[in-house]
Parts: structure tokens; C-alpha cells; sequence
């Protein structure tokens, strides 16, 4: 029907003059018409039209016919073409009639007899009519598969929004979720993959990092699609947030069984980047929340999660819940021997042991809410030892008044979370002109001696950082500002250079060059072999030097 140029117009009346005279006197090809068909009844007309191979687009009926009325025929035609436009021309003025075909769904009546003037007028308005449905549609149609089409960027923009940007709940829309195929206030998790780009992978092949990390994509949502089949209640979409990071929303109308989806979801997306793209990555889990306004936060939570891999292995999943546990459970301590250890570092002119010594302190002062009058004992206490070797001689850059003034300043500190940044400003200072390097090169060297003396054995970050009398956290953020990598990824890459040298050597087995440098999984191993070096364990036993191929 709709394939026509032309529109198709069929005609019923029992009398045979008014259909001659309607087919010989109306314009029909200058309204862009043509008759279809005629009937005397709408019994044979429901009869051709049902056959026809081309619906009418108009139909034009009588009200009284013998063997099917107007009306009859109206209501069976509108079961098998809903969309048809109706006029009915009729000899009989009833207002029953009218309000019974308006009932109908019939655009025009007309009364018999009709000059050709009023039938073209009726008919031009209801090819108008057509014209404008027919381009309604068209709209609605090319809206929709333009929405479509670009619904996943819509929601990427949604989610987006949400992660960086803190909203009340009265500030967003209850409409948009729903436009968009999601539940109004919803329980919500957000867990954060980070990849870890390969050290062979330079900034010159750019094109070869983001074909992985396509990959890497491709492969967490396909898992989110399994995860929405085993549970319909699940809507899951993952958001491309950065050059290395993924950020994979949960949401659900119910929160049973969310933390179980996002671990397991999590867990099956780093196995399947390490075995198929060979790439390293560790996940983050928030906790759950309700409602889009909290996404924000559970996202955050997802980040502060990730910062277990800065001490713990590569290739895990981290819960935020875990890490706050293991935060809470390191109660504060006054830290008396870090203060005692400062104050003989100062009059025995060790630089590097006070520094030790403040980074402790500053550890106690990071990790810990303290009260303000506590705040200020902690920090008398360090500069009561700073004023001390002032008056004793020992070198340093404040005199003993300058220090004697600073004390007032650090009482004028109205609040603890103020006088944290003054002090933490001053000793920063107070560093800088006596010495800054040293305390970053000595702390990072010994750290570097612990891996090359234990890289086969299962090291602990926290055991490392407490032999040096140093806050784990502090000695993370220190690490990786000077090398510019996080010590996880410092010990794999440490590790698999001297699997690499163990290999080359060939003189031992995969599995054991695996145990040798601390893998205690071969299979394990030879997936993180590759994610650093671009190739297999095996492929590096088969390596020859340029100089064997030389001929002798």
C-alpha cells in the first residue's frame, strides 16, 4: 500500500449511477488517487479487498446496502487494515448515524447528493491527512533507530556524568533512567578494571595498545551480557573511562545477589585478559548503594580498593569493604619512638634517619582522624626536637627564634585538619633546603635491594615498609613518583627479567624458572611472562643471540 506513489481508493455503494458517476467525474490522478476497485455491498467488498494484492488506503462506503451495511463492513475492515481512512457517503441525514461512524473511526461524512466540489474537498483533506501520518511515521521511525543506534553512547554520557560530578537526589530526573532502559532508584555497584600497559608496548605503538584494549572491552561485555542471562533482574553497562580503565555499574531493583555478580563478573574479566590478550589488571569493588546520586561513591570506593594492588599482587579483585577492614584494624598509636628516633637522628645529624622518622609520624598523622589537641601534642613534640638541635648547634635551616616563632604559628591552627597541611608544609620545606633527594634515593634503593635479595619468595610490601620504619601507604605513593611504576608492577617486571635470564640460559625447565622467581603456577606465570615481554616463555628458550647465527 505504502509502496504506491499514487493512492489506492475503493468505492462501495449499491448504486451503480453513483459509482459511475464517482469514477467519471472526480479528478482522482490530480489528487494523486486511483480507484482500486468498487462493490455493491460490503460483503463483496470485504470479499476483494481481503484478496487484493494492494490494500486502499481510502475507502469511501454507502451506510444502507443490502447483504452487509456500511457500518458492518466498517467494523470488519477495521480489524484487517486498522490504519485506513473512511468516508462514508450517505442519502439518509440521522445524527445517530454520525455519532455511530464517529464510533467507527470515520474521518468524513458526506450527504448524498454531494457536488464534485465537496467529494474532491474531502478527499484532497484526507490525502493531506495521509500525507502527514505517512511523514509522522517516518520520523518516529528514523527517531527510533536513531536512538537506538546511539543509546550506548547516551548511556555512557549518563553514567559518565554520574561518576565525576556529585548530584542530590532531587537533582536528577526520574524520566531519563527510564528513557533509557533503566530502573528509576536502584541498588547500584561500580567496580573499577585497571589494565597495566605492557613495558614493550611503547608510546610509538599507540595503534597496538588500543586494538588490546578494545579487546579488553569486547571481553568485559560480553561477560556482562552472560551475567545478565543467568540474572534477568541484573542491567550491567560498562562505561570506556580512560586510556586504562573500565568502570563496569551493576544495577538491580533488588539487592540480593549483587556483590556475589560483581566479584564473579570481575574475577572471570582479569582471568580472560590475561589468557586471551595476555595483559595484566586488577579490579576494584564499591560498595552497594542506592540510587544514582550514590554511584559517585561506590565508584570511589572502587579506586580506594584498587590501591591494594600498589602493595599485593597484579591480576586480583579488591574489595572496598576488604581494604577499609584492614584500614580499621591498625588502631592509632602515639608514635613515642618515632619522635625519640627523630630526636637522635637530629643531634647525631642523620638525615636519612629523620627522615625515617618523620615519614612514621606523618603515616600516624594520614591514616588517623586525630583530635586537634592531640594533633598539636604530636606536633610540638617534633618541633620541641627541630628547636632543640637549633639551640644545641646541630645544623639546620631555621635559628632558634625563627623555630620558637613557628611554634606560635603551629598554635594558631585552628583545627586539626589545618594544622595537618601546616606542618606537613613545613617539614616538606624543612627538607628541601637540608637535603630533599636523599631521603627519596635512600628509601627507594633499599626497597629495590629487598626484591633483588627475595624476588623468589613471597613478598610482603608491609614487611618491607616496616623494616625501613616507614607508613605502607607513604612508601607506595614515594615508589612510584620515583620510578613511575607501582612496586607490584616493579617486582612482575623484576621478576620476569631474571625468568627472562634464567630462560635464555637454557638450562632449566618453564616450571622451574616459574618457582624460582615466585610463581608457584606455571600456567599462571607463563600468562604474566607474556603480558611483560610479548612472547612465551618457550618462545624466550628458543631465542638466539644474533652473534649464533653468524657464520663461523
Amino acid at each position: 500500500m505504502k509502496a504506491c506513489k499514487r493512492k489506492g481508493v475503493f468505492l462501495v455503494d449499491d448504486d451503480p449511477q453513483t459509482i459511475h458517476g464517482l469514477q467519471s467525474h472526480v479528478a482522482w490522478e490530480s489528487m494523486g488517487l486511483h480507484v482500486l476497485g468498487t462493490a455493491a455491498d460490503g460483503r463483496e467488498a470485504l470479499d476483494r479487498i481481503r484478496q487484493a494484492a494492494i490494500k486502499p488506503d481510502i475507502v469511501m462506503t454507502d451506510i444502507y446496502m443490502p447483504e452487509m451495511d456500511g457500518f458492518t463492513f466498517i467494523q470488519s475492515l477495521r480489524k484487517d487494515v486498522p490504519d485506513i481512512r473512511l468516508i462514508i457517503l450517505s442519502g439518509y441525514e440521522e445524527f445517530e448515524n454520525a455519532r455511530q461512524a464517529m464510533r467507527y473511526g470515520v474521518q468524513h461524512f458526506l450527504l448524498k447528493p454531494a457536488s464534485r466540489q465537496e467529494i474532491e474537498f474531502v478527499l484532497r483533506e484526507t490525502v493531506q491527512e495521509i500525507d502527514i501520518q505517512l511523514e509522522e511515521a517516518t520520523i518516529r521511525e528514523t527517531y527510533i533507530r536513531q536512538f537506538t543506534d546511539n543509546l550506548p553512547r547516551i548511556r555512557d554520557s549518563f553514567f559518565r556524568e554520574l561518576l565525576v560530578t556529585r548530584y542530590a537526589q532531587e537533582e536528577l530526573s526520574s524520566e531519563k533512567p527510564a528513557l533509557i532502559g533503566f530502573p528509576s532508584l536502584p541498588h547500584l555497584i561500580a567496580a573499577s578494571i585497571e589494565l597495566v600497559r605492557p613495558p614493550y608496548l611503547g608510546k610509538n605503538q599507540e595503534r597496538h595498545w588500543q586494538l588490546l584494549k578494545f579487546g579488553a572491552g569486547n571481553i568485559v561485555n560480553e561477560l556482562a551480557a552472560q551475567s545478565i542471562r543467568q540474572l534477568p533482574e541484573l542491567t550491567i553497562h560498562a562505561v570506556d573511562f580512560t586510556d586504562e580503565r573500565f568502570v563496569i555499574v551493576l544495577l538491580s531493583t533488588t539487592e540480593a545477589g549483587m556483590e556475589e555478580a560483581a566479584l564473579a563478573l570481575a574475577e572471570q574479566a582479569l582471568d580472560k585478559i590475561l589468557l586471551f590478550l595476555k595483559l595484566s589488571a586488577v579490579a576494584g569493588i564499591g560498595r552497594r548503594k542506592q540510587g544514582y546520586h550514590h554511584l559517585i561513591d561506590s565508584y570511589l570506593e572502587s579506586q580506594q580498593a584498587l590501591k591494594a594492588a600498589e602493595y599485593d599482587e597484579l591480576n586480583n579483585v579488591y574489595q572496598a569493604a576488604d581494604n577499609n577492614d584492614r584500614e580499621e584494624s591498625e588502631p592509632f598509636r602515639y608514635p613515642l619512638s618515632a619522635i625519640q628516633q627523630m630526636h637522635d637522628a637530629l643531634n647525631r645529624q642523620d638525615l636519612d634517619l629523620f627522615n625515617q622518622s618523620w615519614l612514621a609520624i606523618k603515616e600516624s598523622i594520614q591514616t588517623h582522624k586525630l583530635p586537634l589537641y592531640m594533633m598539636q601534642t604530636l606536633c610540638t613534640s617534633v618541633l620541641s626536637s627541630m628547636q632543640l638541635a637549633a639551640s644545641n648547634a646541630q645544623p639546620g635551616p631555621y635559628s632558634e627564634n625563627e623555630m620558637s616563632n613557628l611554634m606560635e604559628q603551629m598554635y594558631a591552627q585552628s583545627t586539626a585538619a589545618g594544622l595537618r597541611i601546616w606542618m606537613d608544609d613545613f617539614i616538606a620545606k624543612w627538607k628541601g633546603e637540608i637535603g630533599r633527594g636523599q631521603e627519596s634515593n635512600t628509601l627507594i634503593k633499599q626497597v629495590k635491594s629487598w626484591v633483588s635479595q627475595h624476588y623468589g619468595e613471597d613478598i610482603s610490601f608491609q614487611e618491607i615498609a616496616q623494616s625501613l620504619y616507614v607508613g605502607r601507604t607513604y612508601l607506595s605513593h614515594l615508589f612510584k613518583r620515583v620510578t613511575g611504576e607501582t612496586f607490584s608492577q616493579y617486582l612482575m617486571h623484576y621478576r620476569i627479567a631474571k625468568a627472562t635470564e634464567l630462560l635464555r640460559t637454557k638450562q632449566y625447565m618453564v616450571y622451574e624458572v616459574s618457582q624460582m622467581v615466585g610463581y608457584q603456577n606455571p600456567t599462571y606465570f607463563s600468562q604474566v611472562f607474556k603480558s611483560v615481554n610479548g612472547y612465551s616463555p618457550t618462545d624466550c628458550m628458543n631465542w638466539k643471540h644474533p652473534s649464533q647465527n653468524q657464520e663461523r
